[in-house]
């Protein structure tokens, strides 16, 4: 059996993730009936440009963002269901080549923090473009997600301003196969990211344990069964005349 990969991050997510089916060279990256996800290279129409996109969001538990090692001190954390990310599948390849794609939009709500005067403190977080040892540029977030399953999320940019700290650098986990923790696919976040420039830098769940974040909406591939809306909602955004 091959995999079956809803799509991430693929991660750079991301993105690009997703799942395995039957057949000796399928692409990495396949739909629960083990057709290949469309990639930016698929024609028509002439000259291709048009990937499956996806969206992830943290459907098992919050995602935290720590520093440290023992025990993890948080930086800045947002609720289960409070984080989303925006994956665009680039190139979808025969395995063994690796799938990748890349992040349209990171969005980390209602996060709270400890490390302002010791009491929980709200703090937006602004995804930003990021190229190691250069000024950053307006490029996205490059994912890669290999036949072994690692996925690597690179040139990741986040600003926490309520705070004053900029996170870069990059992130990494390994693909969730559909199931208990993603019901389809997803991405297990590791722990320890020592790829990002924060001291001891990792992510969790809150509590010292993985993170995910799963595949929740791609195209025709993947949708809720029974959509009932966000429900209701904190804030709007108007149109100041």
């Amino acid at each position: 059996m091959q995999r079956l990969m809803y799509w991430i991050m693929g991660v750079a997510l991301s993105a690009c993730a997703l799942a395995f089916g039957a057949g000796s060279a399928m692409a990495q990256l396949v739909n629960a009936a083990g057709t290949p996800l469309r990639d930016n290279l698929t024609t028509p129409p002439t000259g291709g440009g048009f990937g499956e996109d996806a969206l992830l969001q943290n459907t098992t538990a919050p995602i935290r963002l720590t520093e440290g090692s023992s025990p993890a001190t948080g930086v800045n954390q947002s609720p289960q269901f409070d984080a989303f990310l925006g994956l665009k599948l680039d190139n979808n390849p025969a395995k063994p080549a690796d799938a990748t794609g890349y992040v349209t939009f990171a969005d980390f709500q209602n996060a709270t923090t400890t490390l302002v005067s010791g009491s929980p403190t709200s703090s937006p977080v602004y995804s930003g473009t990021y190229s190691p040892n250069t000024t950053p540029t307006e490029s996205p977030w490059p994912i890669t997600i290999t036949t072994g399953g690692s996925v690597t999320v690179n040139n990741v940019a986040l600003y926490l301003s309520a705070l004053g700290i900029e996170v870069t650098g990059t992130i990494t986990g390994t693909y969730e196969q559909p199931g208990a923790n993603c019901p389809a696919g997803g991405v297990k976040l590791d722990t320890s990211q020592p790829g990002l420039d924060i001291a001891g830098a990792g992510v969790d769940d809150g509590s010292g344990g993985n993170s995910f974040l799963c595949v929740v909406s791609a195209n025709n591939d993947v949708f809720p069964t029974d959509p009932t809306g966000p429900g209701p909602l904190t804030g709007s955004i108007t149109n100041d005349p």
